[in-house]
């Protein structure tokens, strides 16, 4: 080994010592040219072979039994490389498809979760709104005063089995008891006229399908134990006043009573067989027996900061500088020596010219020996790689080329082994492209899903919040009214449901009067705007405005044309729909009703007296 500085200052001698020690053999040049000639042959022959192999190869098959071979030969070469190209372009496409189909797996898979997520919050959604309907209805009911299920009438709680589930269960008589002592209660006993009313008012009505009307009735705590003796089931005897429909108690083997709610409150009792005969039945409570409770349960990683440390590495390379001592020629030396040395410079000028003389003569032929040589040894490195060269592109064609038929075959196997590799990558990229389709469709499936999901939440949502806000209200109305009124102004208003029977002016009053009430008195904008609303709320869009009215406490039976209020005041602020009051018909019109107009302060109108209408009931509020 020799550094770079020693090979740039001794190359150029060595290569020319080497160059001088070639020239003083006599035989280099002869030697070098024959070497030349040999590999120039090798190489020629060399030529011949490979350009005869092909032919050499094709010559025992020209017979027209192997000519579909050299056809499908030459067809595979002319497509081999299309197909190879073909191959690489489906097998890309196919990537390009595999990744676009995984990226729309990835949004179906965040669009599924997102849409999961949306289900259970509807789901809890629903059940929140689940809850709150319940509460909505047990404190419309009984204030939260009774259990839920039942109804806070007065001072007692009633349940009306017919209530109870979508398809409500009959029992005879003793059952009927059975269950209402399991609920720590008792069958309902009738004590008053105001309760008979009250209960008339208030029983659920069912439509009788099949049988008689008997059939839909509800069994009352009254029996009968002897001829015409009928006594509660606390052992209390029935006195008058009794209200038995026409006609009963009618059949002595009928011994127990059943209640049937109808138009008139005095006639709704009827007797029954104890035990052949199963109909509803309704219990009753004390409210001071009753469990009263509270509406509970009704509505139910380190922060770690990160940092990278990036060290910036330095490299100090300190190539160390090598010296080398440089041998100086002796003439050289004896100059720098001893320069004021004037004898010795004038004997070595003398041998100088001398020497000049004798290389003048011979350096032309010198130069021209080397040269010969050089270009002998370039040629012959030349040759020498032509002759490798063609040495290896012979042996390889004799390798491939096949000797026999089933030669061909190996390269057509070859071939159509490609072949199926591109058909096979243009299959499974078509494949994948149904697959995308197919992905792409359940991914605009499940967002069309996640919309409506959105919608659905949003709805149920609101709901929720408008029964959380109702249950809201109706809890701040059970503290001062009893359950089903409204608290607004702080007064108490009750407006008659809709299941319940339209009365006449005299009829509706009288249920506020047996609920210790009087129908409503409007006498101001802000309580006509008030109830307007609650009005509207209830209304039904189905319902022609002349029957969805409310009966209120004024009128002018007294003087017509003169509207007083039920607390004897005289009607000041008014708010009569266009041409009202008009008095019209044979009978007069001689009662107000409110509608549920859309302007709130043209709602009144003039009706006969006897018209069946819903109604508006008021009292004072107080603390519960």
């Amino acid at each position: 080994m020799f550094s770079q500085n020693n090979f740039m200052r001794d190359g150029p001698s060595r290569v020319s010592n080497l160059l001088d020690q070639v020239h003083r053999s006599r035989f280099v040049i002869p030697v070098l040219g024959l070497l030349n000639v040999v590999l120039l042959v090798t190489a020629v022959v060399l030529g011949i072979y490979c350009s005869k192999t092909q032919e050499v190869y094709l010559q025992p098959l020209q017979s027209s039994e192997h000519l579909p071979y050299i056809l499908e030969l030459n067809y595979l070469r002319e497509n081999h490389s299309e197909g190879v190209k073909a191959t690489k372009a489906a097998e890309l496409a196919l990537r390009l498809e595999v990744s676009k189909h995984d990226a729309l797996k990835e949004q179906l898979e965040k669009q599924t979760s997102l849409n999961d997520g949306s289900q259970s919050h509807i789901n809890r959604a629903r059940a929140e709104k689940d809850k709150l309907l319940a509460a909505d209805q047990h404190m419309e009911k009984s204030c939260g005063r009774c259990q839920e299920g039942w109804v806070l009438l007065n001072t007692s709680c009633y349940f009306f089995s017919n209530v109870l589930t979508n398809q409500p269960i009959k029992k005879n008589w003793p059952d009927s008891r059975q269950d209402c002592i399991s609920r720590k209660a008792e069958l309902v006993v009738i004590e008053s006229w105001e309760e008979q009313e009250m209960l008339n008012d208030n029983v659920p009505k069912i439509t009788t399908v099949g049988g008689g009307w008997w059939a839909s009735g509800f069994w009352m705590g009254l029996t009968e134990i002897s001829d015409n003796r009928w006594v509660w089931t606390h052992n209390v005897n029935l006195q008058p006043p009794f209200y038995w429909r026409d006609g009963e108690p009618n059949r002595e083997d009928e011994n127990c009573a059943a209640f049937y709610p109808g138009r008139d409150a005095t006639h709704t009792w009827y007797d029954g067989p104890c035990h052949r005969h199963e109909y509803y039945w309704m219990c009753e409570m004390k409210l001071n027996e009753q469990c009263i409770g509270s509406l509970e349960n009704t509505l139910g990683a380190c922060g770690r900061t990160v940092q990278l440390l990036m060290p910036t590495l330095l490299h100090s390379l300190n190539a160390p500088i090598q010296t080398t001592n440089m041998e100086i020629p002796p003439k050289a030396a004896r100059t720098y020596g001893n320069i004021n040395d004037k004898s010795s410079d004038e004997e070595d000028f003398a041998d100088t010219q001398n020497q000049n003389v004798s290389i003048s003569v011979g350096s032309h032929g010198v130069r021209s020996e080397k040269a010969a040589v050089v270009c002998l040894i370039v040629l012959a490195v030349v040759l020498f790689t032509v002759d490798v060269s063609l040495g290896i592109y012979y042996s390889q064609q004799t390798d491939a080329m096949p000797q026999t038929s089933e030669g061909f075959q190996k390269i057509l196997k070859n071939y159509h082994s490609t072949v199926e590799s591109r058909n096979s990558a243009v299959r499974q990229l078509e494949k994948e492209k149904r697959q995308i389709e197919v992905t792409r469709w359940e991914l605009e499936h499940q967002k069309r899903r996640g919309r409506d999901y959105n919608t659905i939440l949003d709805k149920a949502n609101q709901e929720t919040a408008g029964l959380q806000t109702k249950v809201n209200l109706m809890t701040m109305d059970c503290g001062h009214c009893l359950p089903g009124w409204t608290y607004i102004l702080s007064r108490c208003f009750y407006l008659s449901r809709t299941n319940q029977a339209k009365r006449s002016w005299t009829e509706a009053r009288g249920v506020c009067k047996r609920m210790g009430a009087d129908l409503a008195v409007v006498d101001s904008s802000v309580r006509q705007s008030t109830l307007h609303m609650h009005i509207q709320d209830r209304s039904d869009p189905g319902t022609s405005l002349y029957h969805a009215a409310y009966w209120i406490g004024l009128r002018d039976v007294e003087e017509e044309g003169v509207w007083k209020w039920l607390n004897g005041k005289m009607l000041v602020d008014s708010f009569w729909h266009n041409g009202e009051p008009n008095d019209q018909g044979s009978s007069g019109e001689d009662c107000a009703g409110i509608y549920p107009g859309v302007n709130p302060f043209s709602a009144w109108n003039d009706v006969p007296c006897t018209h069946p209408l819903k109604w508006i009931c008021e009292m004072d509020s107080q603390d519960l």
